[in-house]
């Protein structure tokens, strides 16, 4: 009996040191606290064909077709903070590696992000780089948001 009890003890300390190590608990509770609720395209250049294929939490993926350099098309992205925590945005960017289109984003830096509401971002992409061997330019794009936040205590977060 005591061979099986320790045994199910070492487990138990195997778990916990694994489970506080690798920090699960933060991970599982932040996948819920901000999601994208609603991408729009809020305008777009004549030159522009542009749609929304799809978004889901913090993905968005466009389907977007430009005919000139310089042309643009904005989006609005809606997007919810599920928690019961206040937080101040210090910054907003993206994993984009595009070299042909570049995304700027409404400047939100030190703007509150309370509890439970729901913060309206405005994404501008533009083609800026030429390509020789097109007659247009064609960029499926998929890029992530990434917004670095302070919660009330002082410490950072990135989602």
């Amino acid at each position: 009996m005591k061979k099986c009890l320790r045994k199910v003890l070492i487990f138990i300390l195997i778990f916990v040191f694994l489970f506080s190590l690798f920090g699960f608990t933060n991970t599982l509770a932040s996948n819920d606290t901000f999601k994208l609720v609603d991408a729009i395209i809020m305008e777009k250049d004549d030159d522009v064909d542009a749609t929304i294929s799809s978004f889901d939490d913090d993905d968005i993926n466009t389907n977007m077709t430009f005919y000139k350099l310089n042309s643009s098309v904005s989006f609005k992205l809606s997007i919810k903070n599920n928690s019961n925590d206040n937080y101040k945005i210090e910054t907003i960017t993206s994993d984009n590696l595009s070299e042909t289109i570049i995304f700027e984003f409404d400047k939100h830096e030190n703007d509150d992000f309370l509890a439970n509401n729901t913060l309206d971002l405005v994404v501008k992409a533009t083609y800026k780089n030429e390509v020789d061997d097109m007659t247009k330019r064609d960029e499926n794009n998929s890029f992530k948001l990434i917004i670095k936040l302070i919660d009330e205590n002082g410490r950072e977060e990135e989602k």
